[in-house]
């Protein structure tokens, strides 16, 4: 659909706390330089959050490359 249109699901559930607009505290990711044989390579990354007396924060981050091999896996704790 256009961007800004209705979506077609609506959960209960479904986490709007209005974080989107705030960026304080987030950094942006340094670039790194590749040598010219270098094949960096493709991956997916998943965070899941979960509900805390502080609203949603970060669980578990896992990175799988496109392979489907689980490149990392790890659970945080949060504050």
């Amino acid at each position: 659909a256009a961007i800004g249109s209705t979506g077609c699901q609506v959960a209960k559930q479904h986490v709007q706390d209005g974080r989107k607009e705030n960026l304080e505290g987030f950094v942006k990711t340094f670039e790194k330089e590749l040598s010219g044989d270098a094949h960096p390579g493709v991956y997916a990354l998943d965070c899941e959050m979960s509900y805390t007396t502080y609203g949603p924060e970060l669980t578990r981050v896992t990175v799988v490359a496109t392979d489907l091999q689980v490149v990392y896996d790890t659970f945080v704790r949060p504050d």
